[in-house]
């Protein structure tokens, strides 16, 4: 083309999609086009959901989109996440969730196995049976946890530390992480410097890893659980926080 899109000097704002690892890739084949099409310059913000989350917390972690080249561009975002996406994944690419996994598995065969086999009372059986069934429960509702974890293993860990959701406010450019508070179904926005809820008001990301909030935003209802975020961490406006008591019943966020 012969010259980039809005040369005229207005900005543009990318939406990126949702819709898995698919997701992440095809997102991230449209920002390598604004790249080499040297249209990045004009970006101000880039919001996301679900798996264009992943691709947006890593480029917000690894480089300056709005001065970024097409070389720097493929070295630092584009091949390492199209290489771990395609040949490892993400949510059981790292041991401990292969681990996980067997767990989960073990314990589910044992909390059907062995009431039927140890000889005891039907009364007992029914015990032990309720008491294993509540143990794997508890098991398989880390599974958000265990999702979050592997994200930050495998995307959100350079150097061996976990990037903070405040590493990512830099270069005028705002990476926004897009969710959805369970109970009041009100979006929630995860960003560098605020974070910010329609029943909630603004605050402030505090110590909240960049893996938790990208593990938020791609959650889906029945796949993963709802994440708990106590509200204090994030300084909410006060009469937000009155509100959130009165509405809600006690404050944490559920997304």
């Amino acid at each position: 083309m012969s010259s980039p899109p809005n040369a005229n000097g207005k900005s543009l704002a990318v939406s990126l999609s949702g819709g898995g690892h698919r997701a992440t890739l095809f997102v991230l084949g449209a920002l390598m086009y604004l790249v080499d099409a040297k249209a990045n310059t004009f970006v101000t913000s880039i919001a996301s959901v679900s798996g264009g989350s992943l691709t947006n917390g890593l480029i917000g972690q690894n480089l300056n989109f709005k001065e970024t080249d097409g070389n720097e561009f493929r070295s630092r975002v584009a091949s390492p996440l199209a290489t771990q996406i395609a040949k490892k994944g993400t949510l059981f690419a790292p041991l401990f969730s292969k681990f996980y996994l067997v767990i989960l598995i073990v314990t589910g065969i044992l909390a059907l196995i062995i009431p039927a086999i140890v000889p005891m009372p039907w009364y007992a059986r029914i015990l032990l049976f309720l008491i294993g069934l509540t143990l794997w429960g508890w098991i398989f509702a880390a599974r958000g946890r265990v999702c979050a974890r592997a994200f930050n293993t495998t995307l959100f860990s350079p150097n061996g530390r976990g990037t903070k959701l405040s590493d990512i406010k830099k270069h005028n450019l705002d990476h926004v992480i897009c969710s959805t508070e369970f109970r009041s179904a009100e979006q929630v926005y995860f960003g560098g410097d605020f974070v910010y809820s329609y029943a909630l008001g603004h605050g402030v990301p505090g110590e909240l890893s960049l893996a938790r909030a990208v593990q938020a935003s791609a959650a889906f209802p029945g796949g993963f659980p709802p994440s708990t975020l106590p509200t204090k961490h994030h300084k909410f406006t006060e009469l937000h926080h009155r509100a959130l008591v009165v509405h809600l019943s006690r404050p944490r966020i559920w997304c």
